[in-house]
């Protein structure tokens, strides 16, 4: 009997271009894939790929049968959508992508306290800054900032989320508070490398801090909540973040408030789903009631 499954692995190596990027976006080992490899070239009597120094190169044969390979992976995914999409149980799992912050921040609580409430129905949280794709299935709810511009999906803004500029106390005490925007040249900057580098607050904070001197460098989010929070400079972040950071100070509310759109979104073929739905309706109520330190409630 053929397994069409292995034809996901197939189109993974050839769209990664390596055995271990495919493991990775499959989320398996990397011995899995060529297990799997090995397993369809056996049945198909012919090589697949030629590894080569800069990576899997895909032979003549297998350049033809990737498009047949596509199609069949689209109809798998469409097929498992469309089922789920008429499930009316408040029961099954669904796949909740958000970036790591905002779950680490806010959504992981509700998540948990949603469990409570529907004790059947398995939610998996994907704390990724990287944009999964609804209609491949590699999530059911997306939350994502800003205005989606990702097409064929449907859901709705369920918030503003506000950013502003941070600083520890005891930073404040050994440098001043700046009382102009133009004073925060004169302060250090906690700068940012990729994936939180294109976040626009902190695109915003390097430009106003043209001349400071960075005081360190990251690419992690809580890391650059625990460098602010340990003295080493200001950050630019949302509130949502600082809501759980007593050591940490916004300034220049009055000057710097960025407000970022906050949209939930899903594939059109699970609207019908009971569980993605009560899951989507709980969030958007929670999201109502915490304004305070998520909708940003501007500081003093």
């Amino acid at each position: 009997m053929e397994d069409w499954d292995d034809y996901r692995y197939f189109l993974a190596v050839a769209n990664e271009g390596s055995l271990s990027a495919a493991a990775r976006r499959l989320k398996v080992s990397q011995p899995t894939v060529s297990r799997r490899i090995s397993q369809l070239e056996q049945r198909l009597s012919i090589r697949l790929f030629d590894q080569l120094p800069t990576g899997m190169q895909l032979t003549a044969p297998a350049r033809d049968i990737v498009t047949i390979a596509e199609n069949l992976e689209h109809n798998a995914i469409e097929l498992r959508r469309r089922v789920a999409g008429r499930e009316t149980d408040l029961a099954g799992p669904i796949t909740i992508t958000a970036t790591q912050s905002f779950t680490n921040y806010w959504l992981a609580r509700r998540v948990a306290s949603f469990a409570n409430l529907y004790p059947d129905i398995e939610v998996t949280c994907l704390a990724d800054n990287q944009v999964l794709n609804l209609a491949r299935r590699e999530a059911d709810i997306a939350i994502r900032f800003g205005q989606p511009t990702a097409s064929g999906l449907v859901g709705s803004k369920v918030g503003t989320v506000h950013c502003g500029i941070y600083g520890s106390k005891d930073y404040f005490e050994a440098h001043g508070i700046p009382k102009s925007l133009e004073d925060l040249s004169l302060h250090r900057l906690i700068d940012t490398a990729d994936p939180i580098a294109r976040f626009e607050q902190s695109k915003d904070l390097k430009v106003l801090m043209r001349a400071s001197v960075v005081s360190c460098r990251t690419n992690c989010p809580f890391t650059y909540i625990a460098l602010a929070q340990s003295g080493q400079g200001l950050i630019a972040t949302t509130s949502y973040m600082t809501a759980q950071a007593p050591e940490l100070m916004r300034v220049l509310s009055q000057d710097y408030d960025k407000t970022i759109d906050l949209w939930m979104l899903m594939h059109p073929d699970m609207k019908s789903c009971a569980r993605v739905r009560v899951f989507m309706d709980y969030i958007r109520e929670e999201l109502r009631r915490d304004l305070d330190p998520l909708m940003g409630k501007k500081a003093a």
